[in-house]
């Protein structure tokens, strides 16, 4: 029970442990895996770099109805789990994408803070879902979120000609965790990010691994 699992991190910490109780989330379906699902890998090649397909806006891509509807059923799920003990978490640690956000704010509502950290993208550069929008931009749709220390105006870590390497991804998930750690005393604490992030968090925690569909999430305790 959440009951118990809670008695035993609390007793630990009295004793000199520290835990954390991640609730790792990927954000819900967006366009972007609509359209690539649709034309297929070698054909994305060449369509993924566009910033819109058909119609469709790839750059910093939006939900789907799907997704929506996804991340709506995951929020309602998390109320019933609530009334069976579940602990809210007290930190809020957010990718800057839009998905993201708007995941986030869609599970636990347009007032609830957090803090948007460029460590949980996505393995960013050549495709354009994976390339944010300035700083001003998610300032003014999403207020009630705060910046990390050093978040810049525009995105200078994507490039049009250059994937991100997975083992700087590494160096990332790295970075935010001892972050956690070191600067965060909240045991419980919310993470919204990507499939490719959070695959990476878990191989280098040693954690089986765990595919999240869009919209699901996954908790895990970190000693």
């Amino acid at each position: 029970t959440w009951s118990s699992l809670l008695d035993t991190l609390e007793q630990d910490t009295e004793r000199g442990v520290h835990y954390k109780l991640l609730f790792l989330q990927r954000h819900g379906e967006a366009w972007h895996n609509v359209i690539k699902e649709r034309v297929g890998d070698d054909r994305w090649k060449t369509v993924g770099v566009e910033d819109s397909y058909d119609g469709i806006t790839l750059f910093d891509d939006s939900l789907t109805k799907d997704g929506l509807s996804q991340v709506r059923d995951l929020s309602t799920k998390w109320v019933e789990e609530i009334e069976k003990g579940a602990p809210l978490p007290r930190s809020h640690y957010i990718s800057p994408l839009q998905r993201t956000l708007h995941t986030h704010e869609l599970t636990w509502g347009p007032s609830q803070s957090g803090l948007i950290v460029e460590s949980l993208r996505e393995r960013y550069g050549v495709y354009t879902c994976y390339e944010r929008h300035n700083k001003s931009w998610i300032r003014d749709n999403y207020p009630n979120l705060e910046f990390e220390d050093g978040f810049r105006e525009f995105d200078d870590l994507w490039e049009s000609d250059r994937r991100e390497p997975k083992w700087h991804v590494d160096s990332r998930v790295e970075h935010f965790l001892n972050g956690l750690f070191n600067n965060d005393e909240s045991t419980v604490i919310s993470v919204t990010s990507h499939a490719k992030f959070i695959k990476r968090l878990l191989k280098y925690l040693k954690h089986p691994s765990y595919k999240l569909q869009p919209g699901q999430m996954l908790p895990i305790v970190i000693k």
